[in-house]
């Protein structure tokens, strides 16, 4: 698992942590979310980034289920879908 630096939105896969939450790699993007419903898009690669953030202000306990350019994500009252730009 990586660990998320806040101050430089830098992934660093060297420090090891426990997470139940899902995960998710599509597309060249790895998509984490937190079991406080917090979502983070990261750009696979050498050097990760940061692409998108967002916060459901509920729990994600489910793994996010992508459908051609559409990704669906449950919290605990709601079933939210994305499509890509």
């Amino acid at each position: 698992m990586l660990q998320l630096e806040r101050s430089s939105s830098k992934a660093d896969c060297r420090k090891p942590t426990t997470s139940t939450t899902p995960r998710r790699l599509a597309d060249g993007r790895i998509y984490l979310f937190s079991e406080p419903g917090k979502a983070t898009v990261i750009q696979a690669g050498r050097d990760w980034t940061v692409l998108s953030q967002h916060d459901f202000e509920e729990p994600v306990y489910a793994t996010p289920a992508f459908d051609g350019p559409r990704m669906y994500v449950r919290t605990g009252s709601a079933l939210y879908c994305f499509q890509g730009r």
